[in-house]
């Protein structure tokens, strides 16, 4: 079984738990608890939504980004030749903004999946 096949077992049951939660929210607008359940549900379908779409799972390993030597330094992202040198000394952008890292950013390290390759 692969990963993507776990967290659609998953789903299915957060996306019952939210029905049964909005139902209850029929019959007892307003209710903090079931409103709460809610959001906790919402956030938690977010989120597994985010993790198998970017094949983030248990294996993953994150790291917290330190505070710079200078303490309002940032990180700048570089690509790297095949010798760990900076390929064109220019920092990375994505959508023609400067990628910039600031300490307490996570860094996720996925389990080494290959992007899927786009539908035809």
């Amino acid at each position: 079984m692969n990963d993507r096949t776990a967290f659609d077992q998953v789903l299915p049951l957060l996306q019952a738990a939210q029905r049964e939660t909005i139902d209850g929210l029929r019959h007892s607008p307003g209710t903090p608890a079931l409103l709460e359940r809610k959001r906790q549900l919402d956030r938690a379908m977010a989120c597994l939504q985010l993790c198998a779409q970017h094949a983030i799972d248990g294996r993953a390993q994150v790291t917290v980004l330190p505070w710079a030597g200078d303490a309002f330094g940032s990180f700048g992202v570089f690509e790297l030749d095949e010798e760990g040198q900076p390929a064109n000394g220019q920092v990375m952008q994505l959508d023609d903004v400067r990628l910039e890292l600031l300490p307490g950013d996570l860094l996720v390290q996925g389990t080494g999946r290959l992007p899927e390759e786009p539908a035809e």
